[in-house]
C-alpha cells in the first residue's frame, strides 16, 4: 500500500508454509561393486526421518570423500501423503593402483617392482595396499591395511608394516617398522586418531665427505613413537574441491636413542566465486611444523623437507630449507613454515581443470621464519583419470639461492591440497 503522503509503502508478506516429507524407503541403484551399507552408513538421514535438504547435501558430500564414485544423486519419489521414497544413485569408480616393472635410476640402480592398492577392497570400503621392490642397491616392501566402520562404529582400525633399504650415493640407509592406527569420527565434521609406531634401522657405509648431518646419523636406533591428531573436514568433495575446509593438528612423541617431540598442524580452505558466480575457486594452504631432539640427533626421517611438488613448487624435493652447499643435497629442517595459494576454473568440468599458483615458504633452524622466504608462482591442470587425479604444472621459484635450480615441471599423482 503507497502512502503518498507520508512517502511510505507498507508491504504485506504472505506466507504459505510448504508441504513436510518423511522418508520412507531408501533404494541404493549404481553400486556393482560396494555393499550396501557401505553407502548408508553415511547417509545422514534414515527412514522414518523428517527430510531435510542439508541432510541431502551432506550425505552426498560423505558419500563423495570415500573417493569411490564419480557421481552421486538423490531421487525421491512421492509414496503416500507426506511420505517420500529415496532413490540414492552412485557411479562406481575405478579404486584399484596395480603396476609393475623393471626401473633404473640414479638413487637406486637397476630395481624390479610391483605395487597393488585397493580402495573399497571386495566393496566393503576398506584400502589394503601391497608394494615390493628390490634391487642392487634398493628394497622397499610393505602391506598396509585399513578397515572402517569396526564394531559397526564410526571407528578405523589400521596398520602398516614395512621394510625399506636404499643405498644412496654417500650413505646407507636400512629401516624396518610397525604401525597400527585408530581414529573415531567424534562429530559430524571432527575426527581424531591416535596410534604407535616401532621402527629399528641403522645409517651405515658413510662417506666422509658426506654432509655433516647425515655423518651425525651414523649407526643402530630404534624408535618407539606415540602419535597423535585431531582433523575438521568439511570440505565436499577430495578430489575437486570447490567448498568447505580441513584443518589438522598433531603431535607426535619418539623414545629411543633418537627419540623427539614433533608438533604439526595445517589449515586449507576453499572457496567458490559468490560474487559473479563464476566457476572459479580460490583455494589457500598454511602449514607449520616443528621437532625437537630429546638427546643430540634428530632422526634424518622426521626432519622437515620444504620444496618440492607438495610445498613449494619449482624447486628440488628439500631444497627450500638448509642443503649442502657443495653437494647442492637438502638436509633437512628442524621447522617449517608454507603458505600455498591457488585460482583454479574447470576447462571440461569432472575431468580438465587449469590452474594458477603462488606458494611461499621455509624450512629453517630457529629464527624468524618470514625472513628471506622463498615464493614462487606457476601454471597447471588437473587431470580426473579412472586410476587417480594427475597433476601437471610448471612452477618458477622468483628468489631461488645463487646455484639451486629455480624452476621445474613437475607430476603429481593424487591431490595437493
Amino acid at each position: 500500500v503507497l502512502d503518498r503522503k507520508n512517502k511510505t509503502v507498507k508491504v504485506v508478506y504472505n506466507i504459505q508454509p510448504g508441504e513436510i516429507f518423511y522418508v520412507n524407503e531408501i533404494d541404493i541403484t549404481g553400486n556393482y561393486e560396494s555393499r550396501d551399507y557401505v553407502i548408508r552408513r553415511e547417509l545422514r538421514f534414515s527412514p522414518g526421518d523428517l527430510l531435510k535438504r542439508k541432510k541431502l547435501f551432506r550425505s552426498q558430500s560423505r558419500l563423495y570423500r570415500l573417493g569411490f564414485y564419480n557421481a552421486v544423486g538423490f531421487e525421491p519419489k512421492v509414496k503416500d501423503e507426506n511420505e517420500l521414497d529415496i532413490d540414492v544413485r552412485v557411479s562406481e569408480r575405478f579404486t584399484g593402483q596395480i603396476s609393475f616393472g623393471a626401473g633404473y635410476s640414479q638413487l637406486t640402480g637397476f630395481s624390479l617392482f610391483t605395487s597393488i592398492k585397493k580402495a573399497n577392497f571386495m566393496g566393503t570400503g576398506d584400502t589394503v595396499g601391497i608394494s615390493l621392490s628390490l634391487g642392487s642397491d634398493y628394497r622397499n616392501n610393505s602391506i598396509s591395511y585399513l578397515h572402517r566402520w569396526a564394531f559397526y562404529k564410526p571407528v578405523d582400525l589400521g596398520f602398516d608394516l614395512y621394510d625399506r633399504y636404499v643405498d644412496y650415493t654417500t650413505f646407507v640407509s636400512e629401516k624396518r617398522g610397525f604401525s597400527p592406527t585408530v581414529s573415531y569420527e567424534i562429530s559430524e565434521y571432527w575426527r581424531t586418531g591416535f596410534g604407535v609406531a616401532f621402527q629399528a634401522g641403522k645409517f651405515k657405509d658413510i662417506d666422509n665427505d658426506a654432509p655433516i648431518r647425515i655423518q651425525e646419523q651414523a649407526g643402530s636406533y630404534s624408535i618407539f613413537a606415540v602419535f597423535w591428531n585431531f582433523n575438521r573436514n568439511s570440505v565436499d568433495n577430495p578430489i575437486l574441491p570447490t567448498t568447505g575446509s580441513d584443518f589438522n593438528i598433531g603431535v607426535k612423541v619418539g623414545v629411543g636413542n633418537r627419540g623427539y617431540y614433533k608438533f604439526y598442524t595445517s589449515y586449507a580452505f576453499f572457496l567458490p566465486d559468490k560474487i559473479f558466480y563464476t566457476d572459479w575457486v580460490f583455494s589457500a594452504k598454511a602449514r607449520y611444523g616443528a621437532i625437537k631432539a630429546m638427546h643430540d640427533k634428530i632422526l634424518l626421517d622426521e626432519l622437515f623437507f620444504v620444496g618440492g611438488d607438495f610445498s613449494v613448487r619449482g624447486f628440488d624435493y628439500g631444497m627450500g630449507g638448509p642443503y649442502d652447499e657443495n653437494k647442492k643435497e637438502p638436509l633437512g629442517s628442524k621447522q617449517q613454515l608454507v603458505f600455498n595459494f591457488q585460482l583454479s576454473h574447470p576447462i571440461a568440468e569432472k575431468f580438465l581443470w587449469g590452474y594458477g599458483f603462488f606458494d611461499l615458504g621455509k624450512g629453517y633452524n630457529g629464527g624468524n621464519p618470514f625472513k628471506d622466504m622463498y615464493y614462487s608462482v606457476g601454471l597447471g591442470l588437473k587431470l580426473v583419470t579412472p586410476m587417480a587425479p594427475i597433476d601437471i604444472y610448471y612452477g618458477k621459484v622468483l628468489n631461488a639461492p645463487d646455484g639451486v635450480s629455480d624452476s621445474r615441471f613437475g607430476f603429481v599423482l593424487g591431490t595437493f591440497f
